[in-house]
């Protein structure tokens, strides 16, 4: 399969192996297996969209994911990604399950506290009002 024409950039090489996964069970599943077979993974997208999800549309046009934007509090047009942030659900690599709440969180631009937790990754989900 060619991430390319996933992308709606049209970016992205051949992969091996792809998962798309539909909610949160789908996702540990998927890690757990990765980490039992050791295969390398990477998340890749989300479509934030269809699933009515806002507040990120400061950033519309610009190639990367939602998980990504919360890692790296991403920001354009004067806006950042931690403005947008209520809580964060994180999937870690072992695939457990935890919910973090914005004001657990310690961010600055451009950077977030999950950038020290080796261990941890942002899922694809994130919430705002």
């Amino acid at each position: 399969m060619l991430l390319k024409n996933l992308s709606t950039w049209g970016i992205g090489g051949p992969c091996k192996y792809f998962a798309r996964v539909f909610d949160q069970t789908q996702l540990i599943c998927a890690i757990r297996y990765c980490n039992e077979h050791s295969i390398r993974f990477m998340i890749i997208g989300m479509q934030c969209a269809t699933e009515g999800l806002t507040g990120l549309e400061f950033a519309g046009g610009i190639p990367g994911t939602v998980g990504a934007a919360a890692y790296m509090n991403a920001g354009a047009n004067g806006l950042e990604t931690a403005d947008t942030i209520d809580c964060v659900e994180i999937i870690t690599t072992e695939g457990e399950h935890r919910t973090v709440k914005r004001s657990d969180l310690d961010f600055g631009y451009p950077s977030s506290p999950f950038r020290n937790m080796k261990t941890l990754q942002p899922s694809l989900l994130q919430h705002s009002d």
